[in-house]
C-alpha cells in the first residue's frame, strides 16, 4: 500500500480513504484479495515452484505469513488447495 501511494505521489492515508470511498472495502482487502488470486493461480496453472516461491511471487514476501493468510482465507493450506485443483 505504501509503494502504490508513492507512486501514485498521494499520503498512504489520502489513498486509503479515498479508496475506500470509491470501492466500498478498505484498499488493504483489495491488495490481499489480488495476493490470493496470484497464489491461487500459482499453485494450480504454472510449472512446479516452491511455496516459498509463490510467497514471493504473490507478494507475501514470508512464507508463514503465506501459509497464514491462505489458510485463513480458503480454509485450508496452500498444499491441499494445490492438490484439489491442479490442472
Amino acid at each position: 500500500m505504501s509503494e502504490l501511494a508513492e507512486l501514485l505521489g498521494v499520503p498512504r492515508a489520502y489513498l486509503s480513504r479515498v479508496v475506500a470511498q470509491l470501492f466500498g472495502r478498505p484498499l488493504s482487502a483489495i491488495l490481499r484479495e489480488k495476493q490470493l488470486a496470484e497464489a491461487k493461480r500459482l499453485l494450480t496453472d504454472v510449472a512446479p515452484l516452491t511455496h516459498s516461491e509463490i510467497a514471493a511471487a504473490s507478494g507475501f514476501g514470508h512464507r508463514s505469513t503465506f501459509y497464514r493468510v491462505f489458510r485463513e482465507a480458503a480454509g485450508m493450506t496452500p498444499g491441499e488447495y494445490q492438490r484439489r485443483f491442479r490442472k
